[in-house]
């Protein structure tokens, strides 16, 4: 999804798009396998909540380093 979001964005929000992306996939990933422990449900939710905080997190840096 993050490619995607980087090759459909406009020229000038490539850089944000790439810097939400990156961390959203990090953050989800990251998140998920730190709620592995608490079973497949608590994985999923972690993932998912870490890949929306990590998504706007990356999308204000992005912001602040692109433009």
């Amino acid at each position: 999804m993050a490619a995607y979001d980087v090759i459909s964005a406009a020229p000038e929000d490539k850089c944000v798009a790439a810097f939400s992306g990156i961390s959203s996939a990090v953050g989800g990933y990251g998140l998920g396998l730190a709620g592995a422990s608490g079973g497949p449900l608590t994985a999923a939710a972690a993932g998912v909540g870490g890949s929306w905080v990590f998504g706007y997190l990356g999308k204000k840096v992005g912001e602040m380093v692109c433009g």
